[in-house]
């Protein structure tokens, strides 16, 4: 997710990620300074986030284009760095779908 948050930083993109550590915020501050990561990470410990998208398993990627609408869901890991993911991004980008495309392993 890092070199996908790179790659794309200066585009029409923004990269965020959602944590529902109930944990509070320390355990998240933690896991990110170990290992390095230099993305936006939200906070939700509440979990509303779950029932506003309709996600039931973790880890669930959405992208959502400027205008709000849900054009990409993933569920489950995924090698973010592959040149697969970074082509899809890119004709995401470009290309503007009009429906929801599944990310795929």
């Amino acid at each position: 997710m890092e070199a996908l948050y790179h790659h794309f930083k200066d585009r029409n993109f923004i990269f965020l990620t959602i944590s529902l550590d109930f944990g509070g915020q320390e355990p998240v501050r933690k896991f990110i300074e170990n290992h390095r990561y230099q993305f936006p990470v939200l906070l939700d410990p509440s979990g509303k986030t779950l029932d506003l998208f309709e996600i039931n398993k973790i880890p669930t990627t959405l992208i959502i284009d400027k205008n709000g609408k849900m054009i990409g869901r993933a569920i489950g890991p995924r090698n973010w760095s592959s040149p697969e993911f970074f082509s899809l991004i890119e004709q995401m980008l470009q290309d503007k779908p009009s429906r929801v495309v599944s990310l795929k392993d």
